[in-house]
């Protein structure tokens, strides 16, 4: 549906302008070049769309498990973004995370209007490496019950905090890209969050 809009967008501007469609290799342009050029003309955005649908897809896919939401959010996502590239600044983070950003406003937005709480997926096998413990030590099965339990309990950035950082395995540097706030606030958040449910879970 968002590839057809882009198309067709782009097939009108051309139309209206009588210009022949002429792109420069992409291949041959850095990101930062193709989102300075998607400023001036939109149809430059479709390699930005093409590059990041199925990263993105999979990142909205995660929080939903449910197909055709994710379909909509990710389509409502790419159309902000093309609406509001002209904000967008090169700032030592890739253009994907704002794509995120962009996300997960329309995650919280979605969630909330139907007051429902966000998902979270995550594999139970890496609880044991989060917490550094040993696994001949420990209840596993327990283990995993008490943590799904503490996770649930998370709300807003803490849960979006753990699931990037220990199960996205994102940097703290683009997790408060997306989140917009400071590296070190990311990096003691975690900490704490990660702490708390230790002592919680007792283990």
């Amino acid at each position: 549906m968002m590839q057809t809009n882009l198309k067709f967008k782009k097939e009108e501007s051309v139309k209206q302008s009588g210009m022949k469609v002429s792109y420069r290799k992409k291949e041959s342009l850095s990101e930062e070049e193709i989102v300075m050029l998607a400023k001036e003309d939109p149809r430059y955005f479709d390699f930005l769309y093409k590059k990041y649908f199925q990263s993105l897809f999979l990142f909205i896919n995660r929080r939903t498990d449910r197909e055709q939401l994710t379909k909509d959010i990710c389509q409502e996502t790419f159309i902000k973004a093309l609406m509001n590239i002209h904000k967008f600044e090169f700032r030592g983070y890739p253009f994907s995370a704002w794509l995120y950003k962009i996300a997960i406003n329309e995650l919280n937005q979605h969630y909330r209007k139907n007051d429902v709480k966000m998902i979270v997926s995550f594999d139970s096998k890496e609880i044991p490496e989060i917490f550094e413990l040993d696994e001949q030590q420990i209840d596993k099965d327990l283990l995993i019950k008490l943590m799904m339990n503490e996770i649930d309990q998370l709300k807003g950035n803490d849960l979006l905090l753990m699931e990037m950082h220990f199960f996205e395995k994102r940097s703290y540097k683009e997790i408060a890209e997306i989140l917009d706030i400071k590296e070190g606030n990311a990096k003691v958040k975690v900490h704490r969050i990660k702490e708390r449910i230790r002592k919680r879970i007792n283990f």
